[in-house]
C-alpha cells in the first residue's frame, strides 16, 4: 500500500514541479514547492522523511537498486520544506560513513557533508524571498520560517496573561494557534514540564520496544530531530500511521537478520 501511494503522489509531485499545477502546491504565495495530495506541508515531511527511511532500513543493502526510492528522492526534493532537506543531508551522510571503515575517511567525509550542507544552505537562502526575510528580520526568523517571532508576539503574551506557576508544570492551552510549532515548546505548552517527560517517556517506551544496529538508530534519530525546529509532530494525526509503517519494516527487517541475512 505505502509503494502504491508513492508512485502516485510522486506522479503528481512531478507532473505538479514541471507544469506549475497551482493546486498541489506546499505553500500558497510565493514559496515554492509541491505536496501532492497530502494537506500540509509537514504532512508530506514527515511522510517522505520516513519512506526514505523505510526504504535505507527494510532494504538496507539493496535499496540504491529500487527505482521506488530514487523517485521518492526525487520527490522529496520537490517539496521544497527545508526540513526534508536537512533529513535528506543527514540520512546521506549516515549512510556514506556507514560504507567507510576508517575513521579518517569518517571525518573527512562529514566535514565535506558539512560544507556542501552550507554551500547549499546559502544557496537557498540567497533566494528572493529568504533574503527578505533575512534583511528585515535576521537568520533565526528565517531559518525557523517565522517561528521565533510567533513565540514572541502570541505565545509569550499568552502565558504572561493566562499561566499560573502550576502551568509550567502540567502546562495548559485554550488556543492552539499561539504556539510556535516548535515540537518542544509546543509540548511544554499542551503538557507541561512533568506532562511533557511522561509523554516522551511513554511514547519511548512503547515505540521503541525492539533493538536496532548502530547506524540505524542514527538513521532513526533523524526523524526525531527534525520536528525541534519544525513542529507538528507527536500531535499529528497522520504521523503515528507513518510511524507504524516505520515500526513494521524494522521489524521485517530484524526477521531477515534472524533468517541469516547481513543487517546493519
Amino acid at each position: 500500500m505505502l509503494e502504491i501511494i508513492l508512485w502516485v503522489n510522486n506522479t503528481i509531485i512531478l507532473l505538479s514541479a514541471l507544469f506549475g499545477l497551482e493546486i498541489f502546491e506546499s505553500y500558497p504565495g510565493d514559496r515554492w514547492g509541491y505536496n501532492g495530495l497530502f494537506m500540509a506541508s509537514s504532512n508530506s515531511t514527515y511522510f517522505y522523511i520516513i519512506a526514505i527511511l523505510y526504504f535505507v532500513i527494510y532494504n538496507s543493502k539493496t535499496y540504491y537498486k529500487d527505482i521506488l526510492f530514487w523517485f521518492t528522492l526525487l520527490a522529496s526534493l520537490l517539496i521544497g520544506t527545508k526540513s526534508i532537506y536537512l533529513a535528506i543531508i543527514l540520512i546521506g551522510l549516515v549512510l556514506t560513513i556507514r560504507l567507510v571503515k576508517k575513521l579518517k575517511l569518517k571525518v573527512i567525509i562529514a566535514s565535506f557533508f558539512l560544507l556542501f550542507s552550507a554551500a547549499l544552505g546559502y544557496i537557498f537562502f540567497s533566494t528572493d524571498l529568504f533574503s527578505e526575510i533575512i534583511k528585515q528580520e535576521g537568520w533565526l526568523t528565517a531559518i525557523l520560517s517565522y517561528r521565533d517571532q510567533l513565540f514572541i508576539k502570541d505565545t509569550i503574551p499568552y502565558i504572561q496573561e493566562h499561566w499560573e506557576t502550576i502551568h509550567y508544570f502540567i502546562g495548559g492551552l485554550s488556543n492552539p494557534y499561539v504556539r510556535p510549532q516548535l515540537e518542544l515548546i509546543d509540548l511544554w505548552l499542551y503538557f507541561g514540564f512533568l506532562g511533557m517527560i511522561l509523554y516522551l517517556f511513554v511514547f519511548a517506551k512503547s515505540y521503541f520496544n525492539f533493538s536496532l544496529a548502530f547506524y540505524s538508530k542514527c538513521l532513526l534519530a533523524i526523524l526525531f530531530i527534525v520536528p525541534f525546529i519544525t513542529g507538528n509532530f507527536f500531535y499529528n494525526a497522520s504521523v503515528p500511521i507513518y510511524l507504524v509503517v516505520l515500526k513494521l519494516a524494522i521489524i521485517k527487517s530484524q526477521e531477515k537478520l534472524s533468517n541469516g541475512v547481513e543487517y546493519s
